[in-house]
């Protein structure tokens, strides 16, 4: 027997604090089975049948199903108090639509438009982690969290495709924390609907059933991608044996690795690693926290935390191609110049290196060898206009900011052509946008126990 999914459409649009009345009715058998969009819903008053749902939208449909029959509603707007009810052979459910965990997005006020999308999460893993987007008047229009309990949700991004689709990637965590600061997950990848088309992983042979982890990814087409992870070896560190995790990346297309790259085969990184004379377990001596290509040779950019450096690489050989920053820099950067434990390097529309220096003050000085930086209060944007062929700094720019980020953190160019920051772990303050001269155009701010990995705006 063919199984049959019925389609039903509702547009709902709900007053505050206030339900739907009941418009969607199942009749089903006794042990029936509940969905929205696709997943479980999340028992909140279970007795009572109060739920929530792990994913809704304002853009497209959203979809409850019980036992192979769909109905399908839309909703115009995802606010506190709103709720929606439905009734299983007369059993009322109650959906809250704005989840309880959700912080109620605190934007200062801005006329300018667009849209935010970010994740936020916990560090001690006691909160709900979320992927959301919202305007900037802080209208929440889509929210995804993990219906895994205090797991996380992280690099939550918009990517148009070259043949004009849109999609939206994250990364969900899937497995506990191990004891380093990253996370084992795959990519999830949504339509231009929210809908999930694909979940991605790297391919065998590699440990943790492909798992990547969080820091970043690249979705070039539905077929074509980068992703990476962390992998356990051993290697001899001034005479010692340790346990370390390296990077691996993998490009791949039509579920083929095309290029693979893995720090280990690049020993000299290890003497370039601000950390590595640490020999805690499971050394993570490069921390991967950033890529991107570049489109002029379509080499890749990395940028590795625990170097205080950003990497070319060659995407054919794997090569090395130049360091800019740390023990080992290229380019000759001075102390003023200098960035410490950065995060997300970028490329500008006139041509500069961009990238958040954290400049993080705690480095041991029996790793730093000969690097040394100045002290600063705060961390700060930096640009770079790099002669690439002789290795010199053709100009340069810094842009103080107004917190100190220890980890985590982005900035990005906008469409708009200014700069939207991301915060990481400063407590309150989670994001600015701000003009070309580093004046903040508005402010989103998160609970204490909250942080961004990543922000970005789009119109």
């Amino acid at each position: 027997m063919k199984s049959i999914l019925l389609f039903f459409i509702v547009l709902l649009q709900i007053s505050a604090g206030q339900a739907a009345e009941t418009l969607l009715d199942f009749s089903s058998a006794d042990n029936h089975v509940v969905t929205v969009n696709g997943y479980p819903l999340l028992p909140i008053e279970p007795q009572r049948k109060v739920f929530e749902a792990v994913t809704l939208n304002t853009r497209g449909f959203n979809t409850i199903e019980v036992d192979g029959v769909q109905k399908r509603f839309r909703l115009f707007r995802i606010k506190p108090g709103d709720i929606l009810k439905f009734s299983v052979n007369g059993e009322i459910y109650q959906l809250n639509l704005f989840p309880r965990k959700l912080p109620v997005p605190d934007i200062t006020e801005y006329t300018g438009g667009g849209y935010i999308a970010t994740s936020f999460f916990s560090p001690k893993g006691d909160a709900q982690s979320f992927a959301t987007i919202m305007t900037t008047d802080g209208t929440i229009e889509f929210y995804h969290t993990n219906p895994i309990k205090n797991y996380g949700i992280s690099d939550f991004k918009r990517k148009k495709l070259t043949d004009g689709s849109i999609r939206y990637t994250f990364m969900q965590q899937t497995k506990p924390m191990p004891p380093y600061a990253w996370w084992y997950g795959k990519l999830i990848v949504l339509d231009e609907n929210f809908q999930k088309i694909n979940e991605l992983s790297l391919i065998a042979p590699t440990a943790d059933e492909g798992l990547i982890e969080n820091h970043d990814s690249l979705l070039l087409t539905d077929n074509h991608y980068i992703l990476t992870g962390y992998r356990q070896r051993k290697e001899r560190i001034n005479g010692r044996e340790s346990s370390v995790v390296t990077l691996l990346l993998q490009e791949i297309k039509n579920n083929r690795v095309i290029f693979e790259w893995n720090s280990g085969d690049h020993p000299e990184l290890i003497k370039e690693s601000l950390t590595a004379c640490n020999y805690k377990k499971d050394l993570d001596y490069v921390h991967f926290n950033s890529m991107i290509i570049d489109p002029s040779d379509n080499n890749l950019i990395l940028s590795f935390r625990h170097t205080s450096a950003i990497y070319k690489i060659d995407r054919k050989t794997g090569e090395i191609i130049w360091r800019l920053g740390g023990k080992n820099d290229d380019f000759g950067l001075t102390p003023e110049q200098r960035f410490n434990f950065q995060h997300t390097a970028s490329l500008t529309n006139d041509g500069y290196l961009m990238l958040y220096d954290n400049h993080t003050a705690e480095i041991n000085t029996e790793c730093a060898g000969n690097f040394s930086f100045l002290p600063r209060k705060t961390s700060r944007i930096l640009k770079f206009k790099l002669d690439e062929k002789n290795k010199k700094i053709l100009n340069w720019q810094e842009i103080p900011l107004s917190v100190y980020s220890e980890f985590m953190g982005n900035v990005f160019e906008t469409e708009d052509k200014t700069y939207i920051v991301g915060y990481g772990s400063n407590k309150g303050k989670a994001a600015e946008e701000l003009d070309k001269d580093g004046t903040p155009l508005w402010t989103f701010k998160l609970p204490d126990n909250l942080f961004t990995y990543r922000v970005y705006k789009y119109r």
